[in-house]
């Protein structure tokens, strides 16, 4: 982590003002190994905040590693604690920034104490008894009986890689990126068709890295889009700061699901 004081006000990439004085953390990564999504948690010291912007949300701009990468951050509720979730549509080696936010504090002098990287808190997963909902006509997938929303690789656990999964499967599938991309329509019906990949059982020609492609849609509205890949990252980074996910696909990200999980 590494700090910059603006000495004037900074306009990003989203078009937000960050008022001159703030301090500039960026988050770097250095001999990386290889990852395709994670979150980073930072804690922030007592004197310090997060700046945000209008609507209360952590202000930050991407760096060269996560520049093609979908990327959303939390705060916790005393704003001493930030989760930044990215995650890319195949994995990098690339060593450079990942993402910046910006904070105020009182004390300008000591830059080496603003913030530090702690563990990220995994959203817990449901863990109650499926004898009241399990119902005769109810099929397996392998030994489960369920699947979580969001978890498209089955660990029951939904963080970003699982974000990744399904931003791959659409980059493969050359559906274009609205995130990314100013040009392109936001057309959620451009996505992947859950009917149809249900109906002909062609999950492994679209997604072959998921176990269950129900957990993709996120949102049950039906189809595979990059709004349910940003839905995963926004749940991720709230649970990375200890928040429940409030938002769109709150009654299914994170949520237990029985089979069939489809009634057409």
């Amino acid at each position: 982590v590494s700090y910059e004081m603006l000495t004037e006000a900074l306009e990003t990439d989203a078009g937000v003002t960050v008022p001159a004085g703030s301090i500039a953390v960026t988050a770097s990564i250095d001999n990386n190994a290889g990852f395709i999504g994670d979150t980073v948690t930072l804690r922030l010291n007592d004197d310090c905040t997060v700046v945000t912007s209008n609507d209360g949300q952590p202000i930050m701009q991407k760096g060269s590693v996560y520049s093609d990468a979908l990327i959303s951050a939390a705060m916790s509720e005393d704003n001493d604690v930030v989760s930044i979730s990215g995650a890319l549509t195949s994995g990098t080696y690339a060593d450079g920034d990942l993402f910046t936010i910006y904070i105020s504090s009182e004390n300008t002098e000591n830059f080496d104490n603003f913030v530090e990287i702690v563990p990220t808190l995994e959203g817990s997963m449901y863990t109650g008894n499926l004898g009241n909902v399990i119902q005769p006509n109810h099929y397996f997938y392998g030994n489960k009986l369920y699947y979580i929303g969001g978890d498209c690789n089955d660990n029951d656990i939904v963080n970003a890689s699982d974000a990744a999964i399904i931003m791959s499967a659409l980059a493969n599938n050359n559906v274009p990126n609205p995130y990314e991309d100013e040009n392109v329509v936001y057309n959620p019906s451009a996505g992947l068709n859950v009917i149809t990949i249900h109906n002909n059982g062609i999950k492994d020609l679209y997604i072959p890295s998921c176990y269950v492609f129900e957990s993709c849609d996120t949102n049950g509205d039906g189809y595979i889009y990059w709004n349910d890949a940003q839905i995963i990252l926004t749940y991720a980074a709230c649970h990375g700061v200890g928040n429940a996910y409030v938002g769109e696909g709150m009654d299914r990200v994170g949520q237990m699901k029985v089979f069939p999980q489809l009634s057409y």
